[in-house]
């Protein structure tokens, strides 16, 4: 602070709330909007079609772009990772995105969509376990489960609102060190409350 006129410092992070707080403070926040996906995409191809990717892998540029989520750095990354897999000789699909990106498979998602809408409190908790055990992230199962969510057709606005507000809350608790598997068991037991509402409401 002695010499701030003369001094500058450009901090450039992904998450502004692990600065702590004594710089963050100090500092003026500019965000970076993401970039248009038809932009993303046209880079994409370029690089594609510059290192020779087969068709199998530009197959798969649209789902990069999704799950890198205007990040143009995370897609260029995985479009590598997809290529040097491919050139192993592996087979690359969905699924091997999903495992590259560190995202949980669709039919995992699919399984824990499943026991959300089982009405029963002991299976969603049984299907929370195994997924912990196995090591998949709590914040990578909420995120995936919330376009399913929005697009319920039986929730109602109140209830998505609510569960919204909980995935939220559970991840500010995650952020500051909270137990993944108590979180992620806290939304999953509103979900499971909110469909048995829905279901009620709806017969």
């Amino acid at each position: 602070e002695a010499h701030s006129k003369i001094t500058r410092f450009i901090l450039i992070c992904n998450y502004v709330t692990r600065v702590i707080e004594p710089l963050a403070s100090r500092c003026a926040k500019f965000r970076f909007q993401s970039l248009p996906p038809s932009s993303m995409k046209a880079r994409l191809e370029w690089i594609a079609n510059e290192q020779n990717c087969s068709e199998s892998e530009k197959d798969l540029l649209d789902d990069i772009l999704e799950y890198a989520d205007g990040d143009m750095r995370q897609a260029v990354t995985t479009l590598q990772s997809v290529h040097s897999l491919a050139a192993g000789g592996a087979k690359v699909d969905k699924a091997a995105l999903a495992e590259i990106a560190g995202l949980p498979p669709p039919a995992i998602v699919d399984m824990l969509w499943t026991a959300l809408l089982s009405n029963s409190f002991d299976t969603m908790e049984k299907v929370v376990e195994t997924l912990s055990a196995e090591g998949f992230s709590a914040q990578l199962l909420l995120s995936a489960l919330v376009p399913k969510l929005v697009t319920d057709q039986d929730l109602n606005e109140l209830s998505k609102a609510e569960l919204a507000i909980r995935i939220a809350e559970a991840e500010k608790n995650m952020i500051e060190g909270g137990d993944e598997q108590l979180q992620l068991l806290t939304v999953c037991s509103l979900a499971v409350s909110c469909f048995e509402q829905s279901k009620t409401i709806n017969q």
